[in-house]
């Protein structure tokens, strides 16, 4: 079984228990946040490794304009974009 990214040879999309990276066609990436069982997402110290591993990821895509950071929640929606600049 192939995943939408796969079908359209876009890098493959990976989760951790906080951390969801997704690549979009218009090579922009997008880390969602989701803190399972609290009611905010708080960023903690242990989630350190995770987040590591989602931008080294991240790092690896080439073409990569930008990363979309979200933590989307019924009572809050926080973004953050980043952009890149080529050398």
């Amino acid at each position: 079984m192939t995943n939408k990214n796969e079908e359209k040879n876009l890098p493959a999309i990976t989760s951790y228990p906080v951390f969801h990276f997704s690549f979009k066609q218009n090579n922009i990436g997008v880390i969602s946040i989701d803190v399972a069982g609290e009611k905010v997402n708080t960023l903690k110290a242990e989630f350190v490794d995770q987040f590591y591993m989602i931008l080294q990821q991240a790092q690896a895509i080439v073409g990569l304009k930008g990363i979309i950071i979200r933590a989307p929640r019924k009572t809050q929606d926080f973004q953050l974009t980043l952009g890149f600049h080529s050398k």
